[in-house]
Formats: structure tokens, sequence, C-alpha cells
């Protein structure tokens, strides 16, 4: 399962957003369904990488939040998602992280740029690495609307998401069906640390 939220429109009154704002929403989108089940907000860790993981709960989770987007995806099996507010990029970027066959299917589309950066970013994420000791290892193949990521001799399928225009959102999981539910505001705010700052 996929929740994601739209912060935009959620505090689009809000003059003052603090720094870790979507980190907070992040967190609170995990207590959320952690209590929905039953168990405490005490069962959220870290590894060494960031990747957020479940004590005393056989689930797996991802978070990633760009722009106004937070998404968090649960499942249990293994998963990596990935969302991106689809920004201009400089073509310095493009031949640094992406390889020929990716930087000919990006073309001068933003929206290809961000597929396949999405794809990158969402592998990291379901592997627990760093994307910075792997991006030009990392090969994103795109056949039709069907989209694999190869690292290390791998494969790995991604599963593209249209959550709204502007937002490019890839999910690496086994499961190509996985369900997407956005959630309001309302619903995560008591589940949000330090939620006297961001209210």
């Amino acid at each position: 399962m996929i929740y994601w939220i739209d912060i935009g429109t959620c505090l689009k009154n809000m003059h003052f957003r603090p720094k870790n704002l979507l980190s907070v929403i992040g967190k609170g989108i995990l207590n959320y369904y952690l209590c929905s089940v039953g168990n405490t907000v005490a069962d959220i860790v870290y590894t060494k990488n960031g990747k957020p993981y479940f004590l005393g709960i056989e689930k797996y989770c991802s978070v990633s939040h760009s722009h106004d987007i937070v998404a968090v995806g649960i499942s249990k099996q293994c998963i990596g998602i990935d969302v991106q507010y689809q920004k201009k990029i400089n073509s310095a970027v493009m031949n640094r992280c992406l390889c020929s066959s990716e930087q000919n299917y990006a073309g001068d589309h933003l929206k290809h740029f961000y597929q396949i950066w999405c794809g990158k970013e969402a592998l990291v994420k379901y592997l627990g690495i760093r994307l910075a000791e792997a991006v030009k290892d990392i090969e994103v193949t795109v056949r039709g609307h069907h989209f694999e990521a190869v690292y290390e001799g791998n494969r790995y399928p991604l599963t593209e998401v249209n959550l709204q225009d502007d937002y490019e959102m890839m999910i690496c999981h086994q499961d190509p069906d996985v369900k997407c539910r956005r959630l309001e505001f309302a619903d995560i705010i008591d589940y949000c640390e330090f939620k006297e700052r961001i209210a």
C-alpha cells in the first residue's frame, strides 16, 4: 500500500514551513499505519543509510518526499519508492547521472528524465544502499510502459504511479498492483511529532 499526502492543498494557508516538515509528515504517516494495526510509534527505526524499518512487524517500508508530496510505501515484501517534483534539469546533471541508453530515452523530455531518476532512487531505497555509490551502475530500461532497473546483473521491476501533474513516482516492488491511498492532513496530525510546530 502506498499512502500519500499533498501538503500543498492541506497547508495552503501556512506562511512558514519548518525545514523538516516533510520528514515529520513522513514519520506521521508511518505512525498512522502502525497505530492502525495496533502498534506504537516506537516501532520505527532507521538503518545507517536512513532506510526506515519496523521492529517486531514483518513489514517493509519506504518514504519519499518532494516539494508538496509525501509518500510512504508499506508492504509484506521489500519495497522502494521515490517521488519527484519535475523541475528543470540541466544537461550536466543528465550527463553525470545517466548512462547513454538512458540519455537517449530522456532526450529533451523532462518526464522521461524523471522516470529514469525515480527508478534509480526507488531501487536504492529498495536495496537500502546510497544513490551516490550506485547511480552510474544502475540502468533503468524502458519497453513501452514497462520499466525495469538493472544493477549488478540483477533485474528489478519498476511501476510508474501517476499521482498528479508535475510529479513522477516510481515503485520498486515485486507486485505491480500496489494500491495507493491519498490521505488528508487531518488523518495524520495526531501521529506527527512536534505537531504544535506544524499545526
